[in-house]
């Protein structure tokens, strides 16, 4: 099917490809996962490959509700995404043409992902992490809040 396809393309052109990878200890299982060599690390790819069940049946080109939650937690989590559309696939004539399409979703996924990327802050003490920077828990707030909820609903937490 065209997931294989895609999957042959992308090891044709050089890239270490895995099909259907388990990520996120378990969450999610990608239809392909790419290790690009990156100038300064190895970075991952998730390909996810689209067919017509991932799009709206009066407009394929506007994805479902589910499929952009898909998309959004698979980023979430850290991973760079390219998604290949079905209705895109089919429409290139030949592996030139597929071979271009599939480096310019990756390396624009890439592009994407590195310029959503925060740059990292450094703490009082020179250290990314926590960016309060001085004392406290992480989990402080959440502590706070969980407390306050209990008080109001009438019980007090169990140290």
């Amino acid at each position: 099917g065209t997931q294989g396809a895609v999957l042959d393309a992308l090891r044709a052109m050089g890239y270490a490809a895995s099909p259907e990878r388990v990520i996120a200890r378990g969450l999610f299982c990608v239809d392909v996962l790419v290790h690009v060599p990156d100038v300064a690390r190895r970075m991952s790819v998730v390909v996810e490959v689209d067919g017509p069940f991932h799009y709206a049946a009066n407009d394929r080109a506007q994805p479902l509700g589910e499929t952009l939650l898909r998309n959004r937690l698979i980023r979430a989590l850290g991973y760079v995404l390219a998604c290949v559309p079905g209705y895109e696939w089919h429409a290139l004539d030949g592996t030139e043409q597929q071979h271009a399409y599939l480096a310019a979703k990756v390396e624009e996924a890439m592009s994407k992902a590195a310029a959503a990327r925060p740059p990292s802050r450094k703490n009082d003490s020179g250290r990314t992490g926590d960016r309060r920077g001085r004392g406290g828990s992480r989990h402080a707030p959440q502590k706070r809040r969980r407390r306050k909820i209990l008080a109001v609903a009438g019980s007090e937490p169990s140290q």
